[in-house]
């Protein structure tokens, strides 16, 4: 961990700006102008100069579907240490983006150890997080996937510390956190509803202190929407009202956007079924999901089974045995309710799986069921260490693949493409590369180039991380016939 923390600290300012870098900024600064408004602080006036100075694509009534949870401290951070120049302050947002990545990676070690006690085990299925090359390079760019992700890393954490402890600092634990990941975005809402879930099933099938319980459980649902309330600041004015604009916004949620997949464009609300789990299929390393296969397949295996032969108050016939049975079940579920939404929904299927991330997690899980239930076979049980070394050294291509292609590791495709690819996915919709294209064009030319853009990428925003004795020698011209570049 101390490594791949030092690595971090080291590799992020490589990393070139994303196309929502620069809203998910403003969102961050149009709360905290909220905040210091409903406090009357005597700034406020500051606040809404920047956010008047660089409110490029969002207005004041798009923003209350986003989360605020990482953008809000992020705008207090720039405040407060008045970073000005655009690089120094989206290079911060990439630092703290790698952080809170790096946290959840050690929470992440913390929930295998709760499940197989094995601390060999845990840095495997830690180093299957963090040797996933798109989830490693978006983990310094991407503000919304990750960092949704990661936050929902530490929400299992605590939903297994609720489930299994009786103190009163576990609900309120589990209900901030669960109020974080559904900030961060709607579709976090899934994990306190399976929590909650599962608990009612552990209530029904208990006879003891059965009050006791659900008065756990209200306690938990009254916390979450006070903290729910408390992190976001917009609701603290007018609660209905922004309620009622954010539904609004997303039931008419629209991208004008065509999808490249699988050689074809599509319309992005007419994406075909299979989009994401191609999409993952793809951009995974195979060795993780030839193991997610295995566990998928047992475990659901085993939960049918259980439901058919389920009997009251028979703790042998029940939908689990045992803590570890009951977080796959949990794991599962999570990852098939979430992938069958997004094959019905039109509004999350562009760039990839980038929206599913959150559950990438509980897939490594289900590998990881599927690991265990390797050795279990009779050849490899008495050789559980050396088959574990084993994957760990399969790993190793993937690892070298990322440092040889840094810093583009979120443009990963797994062998099974080869070369082919770009003929039929979508490669750099984040516009990550241009950076690197405007410094080979510095580094080539004295005077200002004129630079035309052949795509969707914005140049404008590419050039707000270069360096700022640069920036006037790149002139981004709306005409091809005036160019020097394409």
């Amino acid at each position: 961990f101390i490594i791949f923390l030092i690595l971090g600290s080291f590799i992020f300012k490589d990393y070139g700006i994303s196309i929502d870098e620069d809203n998910t900024r403003i969102i961050g600064f149009l709360s905290l102008e909220q905040l210091f408004k409903f406090f009357s602080l005597n700034n406020v006036s500051e606040i809404t100069q920047i956010i008047k100075e660089d409110a490029l694509a969002h207005t004041r009534d798009n923003t209350s579907t986003s989360g605020t949870v990482f953008d809000l401290p992020m705008a207090y951070l720039e405040y407060l240490f008045k970073v000005t120049d655009s690089k120094s302050y989206f290079l911060l947002r990439h630092f703290f983006t790698f952080i809170v990545f790096f946290i959840s990676t050690i929470y992440f070690y913390k929930i295998i150890v709760n499940i197989y006690n094995s601390k060999i085990t845990a840095l495997l299925g830690t180093s299957f997080l963090i040797i996933s090359p798109r989830i490693f390079g978006e983990s310094f760019f991407n503000n919304k996937d990750i960092i949704f992700m990661s936050l929902f890393i530490i929400g299992i954490y605590y939903a297994i510390k609720f489930l299994h402890s009786k103190n009163i600092l576990s609900v309120l634990n589990f209900a901030l956190i669960c109020a974080a990941v559904v900030n961060m975005r709607i579709l976090g809402i899934t994990l306190p509803f399976i929590i909650i879930f599962v608990n009612f099933i552990m209530i029904l099938r208990s006879d003891k202190e059965i009050i006791k319980k659900f008065s756990r459980l209200i306690l938990f649902l009254f916390m979450f929407s006070i903290f729910y309330f408390i992190l976001w600041p917009e609701l603290w004015i007018e609660p209905i009202g922004v309620l009622t604009k954010t539904l609004n916004l997303m039931k008419s949620h629209f991208l004008n956007l065509n999808i490249f997949y699988l050689g074809k464009y599509y319309f992005f609300s007419e994406i075909p079924w299979h989009y994401h789990l191609v999409s993952i299929f793809v951009s995974t390393p195979l060795i993780y999901t030839f193991l997610f296969l295995i566990g998928f397949f047992f475990i659901s295996r085993r939960l049918i089974i259980r439901l058919i032969n389920i009997e009251k108050n028979n703790s042998h016939k029940d939908l689990w045995r045992g803590k570890k049975e009951m977080l796959n079940f949990i794991f599962l579920i999570i990852f098939v309710s979430v992938i069958i939404v997004a094959m019905d929904s039109g509004k999350i299927s562009y760039n990839g799986w980038r929206h599913l991330y959150f559950i990438y997690p509980c897939f490594i899980l289900i590998s990881l069921e599927g690991l265990f239930l390797l050795q279990t076979i009779k050849l490899l049980k008495k050789r559980k260490n050396i088959f574990q070394y084993l994957i760990f050294l399969i790993l190793l291509p993937t690892a070298i693949w990322m440092y040889k292609n840094h810093p583009y590791q979120n443009l990963y495709f797994n062998f099974i493409l080869k070369k082919n690819y770009n003929k039929y996915f979508e490669v750099d919709y984040w516009g990550l590369t241009n950076k690197k294209a405007l410094e080979i064009i510095l580094n080539q030319n004295d005077e200002v180039a004129n630079i035309y853009m052949e795509g969707t990428s914005d140049l404008n925003l590419s050039k707000r991380i270069i360096d700022k004795k640069d920036r006037d020698k790149i002139n981004i011209v709306g005409e091809i016939n005036d160019a020097d570049y394409i």
